[in-house]
């Protein structure tokens, strides 16, 4: 579970999974509270969220490469109707591929990379450009 600094729209996903201790499957949710404030002063009321879910990731068991090779994961989220916006990301994670080198069923990722869309972030590039698109127009 993940708590953004502000409310922004998560556009891609990436994961890299370890090469013996790999899920099966990750789910990908996004959430958001009932009562949407911009920011959070702190951590939020998780009781109060509500999670969509984005889709469905499947994990190879990596047999094929026998454990020597790593998997990265990437889940492009763009369009969607505003339901990939929230404060929140959560991943759900299922059962682990079951070999002989995970021995204590375990899921570790080494990596983990957000792609948000903030629009403050996008209003403040376009007022820092404006004074240079206007010396140009000139």
């Amino acid at each position: 579970m993940l708590q953004l600094d502000s409310r922004s729209t998560v556009t891609r996903l990436q994961v890299m999974a370890h090469n013996t201790m790999i899920p099966s499957a990750m789910e990908v949710m996004v959430g958001d509270l009932a009562s949407k404030p911009e920011t959070t002063e702190g951590p939020a009321d998780l009781r109060k969220a509500l999670f969509v879910s984005l889709g469905m990731v499947d994990w190879s068991d990596n047999k094929e490469n026998r454990f020597a090779g790593r998997q990265m994961q990437t889940v492009d989220l763009e369009g969607g109707a505003g339901g990939n916006r929230g404060l929140f990301v959560k991943l759900v994670l299922r059962r682990n591929h079951i070999n002989r080198e995970n021995e204590y069923n375990q899921v570790r990722f080494l990596s983990l990379l957000l792609l948000l869309l903030l629009r403050l972030l996008l209003l403040l590039l376009l007022l820092l450009m404006l004074p240079l698109i206007l010396l140009v127009i000139r």
